[in-house]
């Protein structure tokens, strides 16, 4: 059993499970500075483009030279329609 953090419908925090490992295809990537915000609450990568477009070549490159099984795994959440979801909403919720 795969454990997921979720909320319940009054807004607490609880985890989710079920029977396969749940992976969220998030709309637009998100950058964080860890040195000022470790609560990861300010999403910094509109100001920096170029920064995630690095990051994005970077991990990419760095796919292919895995595994099929991986590089399979890796593909699959990407190629879903990925609805809008506003800042701070939980996907799917």
């Amino acid at each position: 059993m795969t454990k997921a953090p979720g909320y319940s419908s009054s807004g607490a925090k609880q985890s989710i499970e079920c029977d396969r490992p749940l992976y969220f295809k998030l709309p637009r990537p998100e950058l964080y500075d860890l040195n000022t915000d470790l609560e990861e609450s300010y999403d910094c990568a509109p100001e920096n483009p170029q920064i995630v477009s690095q990051i994005q070549a970077k991990i990419a490159a760095m796919i292919q030279t895995f595994p099929e099984q991986v590089k399979q795994a890796w593909a699959e959440p990407r190629s879903r329609k990925t609805a809008a979801v506003p800042v701070g909403a939980w996907p799917g919720g």
